[in-house]
């Protein structure tokens, strides 16, 4: 032991046979030192035993006593034990903080094809999604629906609001680091406007008229009076002094639709493709005028398949996704990810052709509004919630609207009334079967809302003929064959009705033609007259005034049957923060409007408690 001091020890020699020359006195001395030896051995022995007794046996001869203490110490260990567990379960967050960091790279997976970067041609939710964050645009929504100016810096008009004059910011640039300039607003109107162009149209400017006052200043003259000019100036600006000498019809084509100069809060850096994904990478805009984002590299994955997002998800590859929710995954990945869910301003609609043999009859149209159960309909899809009338409104202006309360007993009597007698399991009437035809798109939510309404339908005694269409056609066959000759007796869709309650385009009988979105070929001078008040209303109460009268009107007419409005699902790893709101989005890509304070590179901070 380290406490015992351990003697020097010679080496002795082995012991020879005595000398005859040896003393007796030696002899005795060297007995009497053996002596010696062994009884001071034999008398530590005894010590070390009648301690080792006292501390080890006396103190615990109670096997009890024994016990006792084993199960106190126990008790302890047990309940520090314990204690560790709780604060990690429980405790910890209190003595935890979440810091997010600059840098790093946010990828967000999205399925859908990249074809073009030219925002001009977006088409695709990728295409989408790159043009709302490498191109600024005048005006902005944000995540709570409000309109606030980006590119813009203010506006002003005339009393009868048909003029209005525009200023935009000085210290905005390219990428290239041009200024960006009224030449540059001016000349993506004009694209706008060019049937050369082919691209995704704004039908809203084609009356209006662009005037240069100076590099920075612009005038809008109107056709009529409208307040709702600032809801359409959220078009992506393109840059003139790169394009302007490119031919309209030969701009899909240039080369800037695969390497853009932009001017976004994010630079475009570089695409590439593999074998199944396309990902176009972003560097953050340093001179972005409004601010630098926190985040470096923002990555677009444009994915074929939804299956492959949940992968990539579950993997790491990527950040978060618009085109998943949590059911996708297993519990254990779902501790891992978190939720937004946001309703969106789309709408889901029962079309009813009022051209159309069958439906020109408003009295058939009222009975199928009053026989079709759609909580039922509604229920066969996902992501979608309550909707009653032709406008998403949270105004209590409409809270007195007269929603009619589904009856099919009711419905029938309609329907024999307006001559359709049941036979069987059909209606005839003047020898003719009362036979429809119902189109959709192979969107899941879609298809399942349009089987319910078959099945509905058929119960009535229509004898229903349904199509799906490919939601991906490329050869634009659905739009060309069904949508815009109004090939169908019932047409299930979804419209966008934008950050703006302007509905005209969707109701008005000026747009029941072939490149309108008038989808029911509603026609009601009552109406018309409703919705051309409600556009050119000068006041938000006025407006809300007319809307609701139009309503009204909507519902005894019966020109098509609400379905659902829409919810968007956004699937992020809590490793991120993202945007903020919980609020409505006009659209999925509403998202985007604060991407400047989203971040990456989460830590963990310990607190002293």
């Amino acid at each position: 032991m380290d406490f015992i001091k351990k003697s020097k020890v010679k080496k002795i020699s082995s012991p020879k046979k005595s000398s005859p020359t040896l003393s007796r006195a030696s002899q005795i001395s060297t007995d009497v030192r053996n002596k010696d030896w062994l009884e001071t051995f034999d008398h530590a022995e005894k010590t070390i035993l009648r301690h080792s007794r006292i501390f080890f046996f006396d103190k615990f001869s109670n096997l009890r006593d024994v016990q006792n203490l084993v199960l106190v110490w126990l008790f302890l260990m047990g309940g520090l034990l314990l204690s560790v567990v709780a604060f990690r379960l429980f405790g910890e967050s209190s003595y935890k903080s979440t810091n997010f960091s600059d840098g790093g790279t946010y990828s967000e997976g999205i399925v859908g094809e990249i074809k073009s970067l030219n925002p001009l041609f977006a088409s695709s939710e990728p295409e989408k999604s790159f043009a709302k964050l490498a191109f600024t645009s005048l005006y902005d929504v944000d995540t709570n629906g409000k309109i606030n100016t980006k590119l813009a810096e203010s506006v002003s008009t005339n009393d009868n609001f048909r003029e209005f004059n525009l200023k935009i910011r000085q210290n905005a640039q390219w990428s290239d680091g041009q200024k960006i300039t009224a030449d540059d607003v001016i000349f993506t109107i004009d694209l706008l406007k060019n049937r050369l162009v082919n691209g995704v149209k704004y039908e809203a400017w084609a009356g209006v008229k662009v005037s240069k006052i100076n590099d920075y200043e612009m005038n809008f003259e109107m056709p009529t009076a409208s307040k709702l000019v600032l809801y359409t100036l959220d078009f992506p600006i393109l840059p003139a002094h790169i394009l302007k000498n490119v031919n309209p019809a030969k701009l899909r084509e240039n080369s800037f639709s695969q390497n853009p100069i932009t001017s976004g809060e994010f630079k475009f850096k570089s695409v590439g493709t593999s074998s199944d994904k396309t990902t176009v990478s972003l560097v953050r805009n340093e001179k972005y005028f409004a601010g630098s984002p926190k985040i470096e590299y923002f990555e677009i994955v444009a994915y074929s398949q939804k299956q492959q997002i949940v992968e990539a998800l579950t993997k790491g590859e990527i950040t978060a996704s618009p085109n998943v929710n949590l059911s996708d995954f297993s519990s254990s990945e779902k501790t891992k990810l978190s939720e937004k869910s946001n309703k969106i301003n789309r709408g889901t609609y029962a079309f009813l052709n009022n051209s159309s043999a069958i439906f020109k009859d408003r009295a058939v149209r009222q009975a199928v509004q009053k026989g079709v159960d759609v909580s039922g309909v509604r229920s066969r899809m996902s992501n979608v919630s309550k909707m009653d009338l032709p406008i998403l409104s949270r105004n209590s202006n409409f809270n007195s609207l007269e929603i009619p309360r589904v009856d099919k007993n009711e419905a029938e009597k309609m329907l024999d009334a307006a001559g359709w007698k049941k036979q069987n399991k059909s209606r005839i009437k003047d020898g003719q079967e009362m036979k429809i035809t119902l189109v959709t798109i192979s969107d899941p939510n879609l298809k399942k809302a349009s089987e319910e309404l078959k099945n509905q339908l058929e119960n009535l005694g229509f004898a229903v003929d349904m199509t799906v269409f490919d939601k991906d056609d490329k050869s634009g066959s659905f739009i060309q064959s069904v949508i815009q000759p109004r090939a169908y007796d019932i047409l299930v869709y979804q419209i966008d009705f934008g950050a703006d309650a302007d509905i005209y385009a969707f109701w008005h009988s000026s747009q029941a033609t072939s490149k309108g979105l008038n989808f029911a070929n509603y026609s009601d001078v009552v109406s018309d007259d409703l919705l051309l008040n409600a556009r050119n209303a000068l006041t938000d109460s006025e407006k809300t005034r007319q809307l609701a009268l139009f309503s009204k009107r909507w519902l005894s007419q019966a020109p098509a049957i609400a379905i659902g409005q829409a919810h968007s699902d956004y699937i992020y790893r809590k490793s991120v923060k993202t945007y903020s709101s919980d609020n409505s989005l006009v659209n999925p890509l509403s998202r985007y409007s604060d991407v400047r304070y989203w971040q990456v590179e989460r830590t963990d901070l310990y607190k002293t408690p």
